[in-house]
This record gives structure tokens, sequence and C-alpha cells, in this order.
């Protein structure tokens, strides 16, 4: 995991491709409920921030504390309803970073 972190935590996706944030780390991200979000792969890492404006990205709302990852993602990522998912927040707070866990 990288320096830049402030929170760590595991997390599940569920069989629609959803993952819950649980609410004492909501409190830390830079999006709120009902914004959208941009959620991209960038390496092995799957980033989610405040919705960016280029059209290059998947975009998801952000609702009842669940983002679901696109499916494209979790197919370049070999991602299913079992994998586990390291969360990190970014120091700065402006990125979600999710990295399947080992």
């Amino acid at each position: 995991m990288s320096n830049n972190v402030i929170i760590k935590e595991f997390l599940k996706i569920n069989l629609n491709g959803q993952l819950y944030i649980p609410k004492a780390i909501r409190n830390f991200l830079p999006f709120k409920e009902g914004e959208m979000v941009s959620v991209y792969q960038q390496g092995s890492d799957i980033i989610i921030e405040k919705s960016l404006e280029e059209n290059n990205y998947n975009k998801c709302v952000f609702h009842f504390g669940g983002i679901t990852i696109p499916a494209e993602i979790r197919k370049l990522q070999k991602l299913d309803h079992k994998s586990i998912l390291a969360m990190e927040l970014s120091i700065d707070g402006e990125k979600l970073i999710l990295r399947k866990s080992a």
C-alpha cells in the first residue's frame, strides 16, 4: 500500500458489482450522496473520484453509500463477488483507491 493513505479498509463487491462504503469512511470522501463520480482503472488500481469533466471515464451515482464498479472494469481486473478489495483514501482526500487484495 502507498504512503499517501489516511484510511485503509477491506471491502467486497456484491453480485451486481456494487460496493458499499462504510459510513465512517463516507464522512471523509470528497463526494456526497447523489453526486456523480468518475470510476476508472489506473494500472492495477480502480480510482473513484469526484466526477471529472473528461468524457472518457465511466460515471456512476454515489447512492445510499454505494458505488457500482462498471462491468468492463470488473472484467479487466478479474473481479467477482468473491473478490476482496483493499480500499485507501488518498492523503489529499481526493481519490478513493481500490486494489484487489491478494
